[in-house]
């Protein structure tokens, strides 16, 4: 679902020198990196960041890799991603490389069942 919302050619599980990353968008001359986890805890989170290191080394030997994306989608009800890394939205740093952080909660609440007349 994350790919319908990229304006840019893209492809997901794409095939890199370092592992299938989960969406890989292209614009004119430069690469954009997408990774995208369900939480399912620090220790997984942390995983994500251990493959994009590997995606990052893979992609960027051309110098064309422009931005990298970690999205994680969290559907608990207490926001536990958002209350263990401390943020929704935060710059994490890999191979001298900016890693963009992105928490989106999918756990919304549920619209009232009361009638508004």
């Amino acid at each position: 679902m994350l790919q319908s919302y990229l304006t840019a050619r893209s492809y997901r599980e794409v095939q890199t020198r370092g592992g299938n990353t989960d969406i890989l968008a292209f614009e004119k001359d430069n690469r954009t990196l997408y990774e995208a986890k369900i939480w399912k805890g620090i220790d997984y989170h942390n995983q994500g960041f251990r493959g994009i290191k590997e995606y990052i080394q893979g992609e960027n030997d051309d110098g064309r890799l422009a931005e990298v994306f970690y999205v994680i989608f969290d559907p608990t009800k207490g926001k536990c991603a958002e209350k263990e890394v401390k943020k929704n939205l935060f710059k994490y740093h890999i191979e001298s490389r900016v890693v963009n952080v992105v928490v989106v909660n999918i756990n919304l609440p549920l619209p009232s069942k009361v009638k508004n007349n």
